[in-house]
Order: structure tokens, then C-alpha cells, then sequence
């Protein structure tokens, strides 16, 4: 879940002034998709799979967020 907040400011006619704030991976949980080991036989059943490895398609990724301003005339 992303979320994005912004401030205008009016500083004069036709001057704007945005103040922005983004944040990625609100929730800060590991979103695994459908890689899951599902033989039931071994003894890593239902666990991840390429997870962290150079073979891997994907990589997790933690909460971060930006700052940012734009300024309008």
C-alpha cells in the first residue's frame, strides 16, 4: 500500500507552493505472491521460494518514503 499526502500554499496571485510527502510499502509487509514451495512431502511446505537469492524475480522491499516541494508561477 502507497500513500501520497500534499499541502498547497498560496504564496501570491498565480504563486503556489506544494509540499508532498510519499510513502511506499505503508503496511512494511513482504509481499511473497505466488512463489511458494507446495510439496507437501518436504519439510518446507508453504514457505517461500528464491527468496533473497540471485535467482530470485523479485526482491523485498521495506517501508521508505519521500519528501518533495513544487513551486508554480
Amino acid at each position: 500500500m502507497d500513500m501520497r499526502v500534499a499541502k498547497n500554499i498560496r504564496l501570491r496571485e498565480g504563486w503556489n507552493l506544494q509540499l508532498i510527502f510519499q510513502a511506499f510499502d505503508l503496511t512494511n509487509k513482504t509481499n511473497f505472491g505466488s512463489n511458494f514451495h507446495n510439496t507437501n512431502t518436504s519439510g518446507s511446505l508453504m514457505k517461500p521460494e528464491g527468496f533473497i537469492n540471485p535467482s530470485s524475480s523479485f526482491t523485498p522491499r521495506a517501508f521508505s518514503g519521500e519528501f518533495g516541494a513544487r513551486f508554480t508561477f
